[in-house]
């Protein structure tokens, strides 16, 4: 492939193809290692470390979590396509979010059959308020990792090697369409669907069943990375990585997949209010 010869946006995608290939080589590398360490030492017990369950999961979830993640995975694994050739209508908007919504509900039915809910993502946690102080401190402490890495140059680094910064397409529909209609779709979908439906299948099952063949960290790195891949802006991979590998410490330090899905949705829900109040200004 002749990189000089792509497009901005195809020289992205490539890119995060890459990202995403090495994550799951090294992961599957990880596992290998990890359950050699384990048969070799029966004592290490990695992956029971935390507050995040695996003792239910099986080689059988790995076939889960392919199912349930690909259409998160599509706009990786598909070829590149210019954003301006396809139009987000209301109806594509709203099978987008059926589909999103589908796959957690997949995720919780797996659960619900091994009589696992609501213990298995913590649904009913003991300490409600703890649960949201600790997802507030983890908004806030990445938006001030946001902030440092901003003031660092992250964003002048990567448009220099990457070019000018392209937002979602979402985004620019979001901030452009003067159709109530569509914009009301798409707020939902941002505050209210994704957060539900990303937690419940990136950290409530990819994150446990690779936490189970490997351990937290590499999970965490695992999941992290892929959830910053997916939304398919190479200048935006860098802070939602680390944003997504924040939301799985939050979900062992807490127990409890409502603190991921509230931290998300504070995420989305504050980014959403500056798209529309500020516009171009960001």
């Amino acid at each position: 492939m002749n990189l000089l010869a792509l497009s901005q946006g195809e020289f992205g995608h490539t890119i995060l193809q890459d990202i995403a290939l090495i994550c799951v080589i090294g992961t599957l590398i990880a596992g290998l290692i990890h359950g050699w360490l384990r048969k070799a030492s029966p004592n290490l017990q990695w992956h029971k470390i935390g507050n995040v369950s695996t003792e239910a999961l099986g080689s059988a979830d790995i076939l889960g979590c392919l199912l349930v993640s690909l259409p998160f995975s599509l706009s990786l694994i598909s070829p590149y396509q210019d954003p301006s050739d396809n139009d987000l209508s209301s109806i594509l908007l709203i099978a987008n979010f059926a589909i999103l919504s589908l796959m957690a509900g997949i995720v919780l039915a797996i659960f619900q059959k091994r009589g696992l809910l609501p213990d298995a993502l913590g649904l009913h946690p003991k300490h409600p308020m703890q649960v949201i102080s600790w997802s507030i401190a983890a908004y806030i402490f990445f938006f001030i990792l946001s902030i440092a890495m901003s003031q660092l140059g992250l964003e002048e680094w990567l448009s220099s090697r990457l070019g000018e910064q392209q937002r979602q397409q979402i985004v620019n529909e979001m901030m452009a369409t003067q159709e109530n209609q569509k914009r009301l779709i798409m707020i939902l979908g941002a505050c209210v669907i994704a957060p539900i439906a990303e937690e419940i299948v990136f950290r409530g099952y990819l994150y446990p069943v690779v936490k189970r063949y490997t351990e937290p960290v590499i999970a965490a790195i695992f999941t992290g990375v892929i959830f910053g891949a997916i939304h398919g802006q190479i200048w935006a991979v860098i802070p939602l990585s680390l944003f997504g590998i924040l939301l799985a410490v939050l979900y062992e330090k807490s127990g409890s997949i409502w603190a991921c899905i509230l931290c998300h949705a504070m995420f989305n829900t504050i980014n959403v209010f500056f798209m529309l109040t500020m516009g171009d200004q960001l």
